[in-house]
């Protein structure tokens, strides 16, 4: 940035070449927390990602799992019933 614009100015224009000196210091660290904050969303998002994916896994296992529990009782339940006949 070129501050020689500031000098018809005097002392205002040094408060003022600091203030946008602040301002754009500001600015740069602001953009450079939000660059962070996004590298650390993008990485806890993938890990919620893969720890949806077990999940599902899981509960699909479960599921079958219990699938077979209920034809296996229902299997003996008609094995129960046909003997008593």
């Amino acid at each position: 940035m070129d501050y020689s614009m500031f000098q018809d100015f005097g002392l205002a224009g040094v408060v003022i070449a600091a203030l946008f000196f602040l301002i754009r210091w500001f600015l740069e660290d602001m953009k450079a927390v939000r660059n962070e904050h996004k590298s650390e969303r993008d990485e806890w998002r993938e890990s919620d990602i893969k720890r949806h994916a077990e999940t599902n896994e899981t509960i699909l296992h479960f599921s079958k799992t219990n699938q077979s529990l209920a034809e296996a009782i229902n299997r003996q339940a008609d094995r129960h019933r046909d003997g008593d006949r």
